[in-house]
């Protein structure tokens, strides 16, 4: 079984197209916050062999990760107006860290998309700047 997080972004809903064009329909399991109904369209005619809500995949990992066979992580926090660094470093730093945690302790290959930790850092430097801290402390 593969694991593809962020499926309902433009890069995860593409991942899993070329997924399914390469013969894995029912051995991919997604997992996203599927509340936002705007981003369905990404993921419209697409099969996988279950949709998860990212606030669950943790524990159903942690209890089924022998049945797992790769990790693709995509998935992370991209609001960039969003100036709460709490919620960053709960989606992208800790989410990321608990699922390369997993992975590393069983032996299971993973792609941890690492743009997203370079992206997390660039967003927290415009933070700084949008409030005046890099502006003031040369």
């Amino acid at each position: 079984m593969i694991i593809l997080t962020g499926v309902s972004g433009f890069i995860g809903s593409c991942f899993l197209s070329k997924l399914n064009e390469s013969g894995f329909k029912r051995d991919v399991v997604v997992v996203d916050d599927f509340y936002k109904l705007y981003k369905d369209k990404n993921t419209d005619g697409k099969s996988v062999r279950e949709w998860m809500h990212r606030d669950i995949f943790l524990e159903w990992f942690e209890k089924s990760s022998q049945k797992v066979d790769f990790v693709i992580h995509l998935g992370a926090r991209t609001d960039t107006t969003l100036l709460d660094n709490k919620i960053f470093d709960h989606l992208n730093l800790n989410y990321s860290k608990r699922i390369w945690k997993i992975c590393a302790e069983r032996d299971i290959p993973s792609y941890m998309h690492q743009v997203l930790l370079l992206m997390e850092m660039a967003v927290k430097a415009l933070m700084m700047i949008t409030h005046g801290y890099l502006l003031s402390h040369p």
